[in-house]
């Protein structure tokens, strides 16, 4: 197994959530609440799994943080077999959706999307609070590939490599 984290930044959140990039030229000029945004990648013998999707952070070329460091890894986004969403707050969200000329499409296609149903019917109460991005929210449920938690407990269905 390996674990690869994948780290889009330290950022201020605004009490608006709006999340400027921290460097070292204004860390001290930037107020708010001030946090690392870092998914990990688990790789096992048959599977790849991503805890938490980021924010989508994109650098100065146009391109997510997250997809520069997998591709430094030599890792597709196709190759991601599992999402696993630990809340539903845009700094763990955003990245699971791509904004496209002509839409939305899902940043890892492959990927079965876990979302404990308690936690989007939490979101969904609180229309209106900047913490959750409902643009991307609302697509992200509509997406084939959710598994639906609505258990306590469980164990995730993992595939057994191939021979």
């Amino acid at each position: 197994m390996k674990i690869i984290p994948l780290k889009e930044g330290n950022f201020s959140a605004s009490k608006t959530k709006d999340f400027t990039l921290l460097t070292e030229e204004n860390f001290d000029k930037v107020g708010g609440i001030k946090m690392s945004v870092q998914p990990f990648l688990i790789i096992t013998e048959s599977d790849y799994i991503l805890l938490d999707a980021g924010i989508g952070w994109k650098n100065e070329s146009g391109t997510t943080v997250i997809s520069e460091i997998l591709k430094r890894e030599n890792i597709h986004p196709d190759q991601i077999t599992k999402l696993l969403l630990s809340h539903l707050h845009k700094d763990h969200i955003d990245g699971a959706i791509t904004v496209t000329d002509n839409g939305f499409k899902a940043t890892f296609p492959n990927a079965q999307i876990y979302i404990q149903k308690r936690e989007l019917d939490f979101a969904m109460e609180k229309k209106g609070n900047p913490s959750f991005d409902f643009t991307i929210l609302e697509q992200l449920v509509q997406l084939h590939n959710i598994i639906w938690m609505d258990e306590d407990q469980g164990r995730l269905q993992m595939r057994f490599p191939m021979k």
